[in-house]
């Protein structure tokens, strides 16, 4: 659902998940996918893949663009404007969700890789699309702003749980694609499956994608304020990931940044 570009960003998923960790002795959850001889692997159903690898593979869309998340969204950190996505994410959170900044940075970050709305001669592609899809999922899907009747253990497994609950509505509201050849009519996303979800947000939330980069559901010590930025965190991502590649069923790579001219850079994998 977000861009994986440039061959750093093959090499890392390869020597993190793929055959280069299994090469060095590590784990590796794709032991037999070789990212830089076969990035293809990431969206393909037949990439050359052993059928052992099946299951699996139907998660990488989202592993691949969970990891690109953690990477690129909640490690960024600007000096200059002094935006730190996780400060801001919590402030969100303190703030009672209702400061619409919030988003928009964040959608400038996945769009144009920086955080103020002027930082960019470019505007964001689809501004109020990405803003209504992360309010409505804030809001009426994850139901935030509402008071808990209990304290649990705020962990992964919780987290995961309260997920699960939301099911029938994040699979009939977010996971929705559009079919352009007729009229648009809205189906059931047959590329990004909640199960193949669950099973992304598993591997990088609760095991992690390497050493420190894990996909913040919150933690047992922050309690239900780190649970809800959690929360929000997930909506970002899904608000950002339902205009980037979920309405389209597609896992095509999607680049915003054209130069004046309207050519894309040659860092851009594909080129366009």
């Amino acid at each position: 659902p977000l861009r994986t570009n440039g061959l750093c960003n093959f090499g890392k998923i390869n020597y993190l998940l793929g055959r280069g960790a299994y090469l060095r002795q590590r784990y590796s959850r794709y032991p037999t996918i070789d990212f830089c001889r076969n990035p293809g692997a990431i969206c393909s159903e037949s990439s050359n893949i052993n059928d052992s690898d099946e299951v699996n593979t139907k998660e990488l869309k989202y592993v691949i663009s969970l990891f690109e998340w953690i990477e690129r969204i909640q490690l960024y950190s600007n000096s200059v404007s002094k935006w730190d996505y996780m400060d801001q994410l919590k402030l969100y959170v303190d703030e009672g969700f209702k400061d619409s900044g919030f988003i928009d940075a964040v959608s400038s970050v996945v769009t144009r890789g920086c955080d103020d709305y002027y930082c960019s001669t470019h505007a964001i592609f689809m501004m109020e699309e990405r803003r209504k899809n992360f309010e409505f999922l804030v809001h009426n899907i994850f139901g935030l702003g509402s008071t808990t009747q209990s304290q649990p253990r705020y962990d992964y497994d919780h987290f995961e749980k309260w997920v699960q609950s939301k099911r029938t509505r994040i699979e009939g509201t977010v996971l929705v694609s559009q079919n352009n050849y007729v009229e648009g009519l809205p189906y059931f996303s047959q590329s990004f499956t909640f199960d193949s979800f669950i099973s992304a947000l598993r591997v990088t939330a609760r095991f992690g994608v390497s050493d420190g980069l894990f996909f913040y559901v919150g933690d047992p010590v922050s309690g239900e304020r780190g649970f809800r930025a959690g929360v929000v965190n997930l909506a970002a991502f899904l608000a950002n990931a339902m205009v980037e590649s979920i309405v389209y069923d597609s896992c095509d790579e999607t680049y915003w940044e054209s130069s004046s001219d309207g050519k894309y850079p040659m860092s851009n994998t594909c080129g366009q």
